[in-house]
C-alpha cells in the first residue's frame, strides 16, 4: 500500500511540474517555452499589470534563455492585445499567431505576414486598428473563425498566388476554389456581388462592412 502510495505521488508531482511554465524575458519582449526537447518558444504577453507592448517590434528568430537558444515559432495568445506597434518584423519560422493575439491593437498600414506561417488562429486580428493591407504567405493553411472581423480601417486581403488552401478576389479573403468566402475587409462598400460558385459563406464574414447590397448566387447553400 505505501508502495503503491509513493508512486503515486511521484506521478502527481511529475504531471504538476510538466504543468509549470517558463516565462523570461529578452530586449523588451516576454518569451514562453514551448518545448524544451524542439527547443522552442512563443511570444508572450508583456508580464506587467495593465502593460501593453509599444514601439518598434522586432521577433527574432531565435533567442537564448539559461545558455540555450530557442526557436521563435509561435505568436502566443493574446501575446500583442491592445499593442500600439509603429512597425513590426516577424520571426523567418515562426508558424503559429495565437487567439486574439493582435486584438484592439494598433498596427502598421501594411503587414506581411512571414512565408513559414501555418496557421492563424481565432480573432488574431480582432478589432485591431490602422492595419490596411494583410498578405497571408503560401504556406498558410489553417485560418480560423473572426480572424479579421471588426478591423476598421482594413481595405484588402492579399494571398500569394502560390498557396493551396486559399485566394483573394478584389481584397476578399475565399477557400483556393473559392466554395467559401471567408473574409471581407469592413472598408467595402457600395454593392458586393458574391462570384457565381460559392457555397458556404463564413460566419461574421461582412460583419460590421459597409456594403449597401449584396447579390448572392444560387450557388450558397450555407450561411
Amino acid at each position: 500500500m505505501k508502495k503503491i502510495t509513493f508512486l503515486l505521488l511521484m506521478t502527481l508531482s511529475i504531471r504538476s511540474y510538466a504543468r509549470e511554465e517558463t516565462i523570461f524575458s529578452v530586449d523588451n519582449l516576454y518569451y514562453k517555452i514551448t518545448s524544451v526537447i524542439d527547443r522552442t518558444v512563443e511570444v508572450a504577453p508583456i508580464q506587467i499589470v495593465c502593460g501593453h507592448y509599444s514601439g518598434d517590434i522586432v521577433v527574432p528568430d531565435s533567442v537564448e534563455y539559461n545558455g540555450t537558444y530557442y526557436k521563435v515559432t509561435a505568436l502566443g495568445d493574446e501575446a500583442f492585445t491592445y499593442a500600439s506597434i509603429n512597425s513590426l518584423v516577424l520571426p523567418i519560422g515562426m508558424q503559429t499567431i495565437g487567439e486574439n493575439c493582435f486584438s484592439g491593437a494598433s498596427l502598421p498600414v501594411s503587414i506581411t505576414l512571414p512565408d513559414s506561417l501555418k496557421t492563424i488562429e481565432y480573432g488574431a486580428f480582432l478589432a485591431a486598428n490602422a492595419v490596411s493591407i494583410i498578405s497571408i504567405p503560401a504556406a498558410t493553411r489553417n485560418i480560423q473563425e473572426r480572424v479579421f472581423a471588426d478591423i476598421i480601417s482594413l481595405r484588402q486581403i492579399t494571398v500569394d498566388t502560390a498557396n493551396k488552401h486559399y485566394m483573394s478576389i478584389e481584397g476578399v479573403l475565399y477557400t483556393k476554389d473559392t466554395t467559401k468566402l471567408l473574409a471581407c475587409p469592413l472598408t467595402k462598400s457600395g454593392e458586393f456581388v458574391i462570384p457565381y460558385g460559392v457555397e458556404y459563406i463564413e460566419a461574421c464574414a461582412f460583419e460590421e462592412c459597409k456594403i449597401d447590397e449584396v447579390i448572392i448566387p444560387n450557388t450558397v447553400r450555407i450561411i
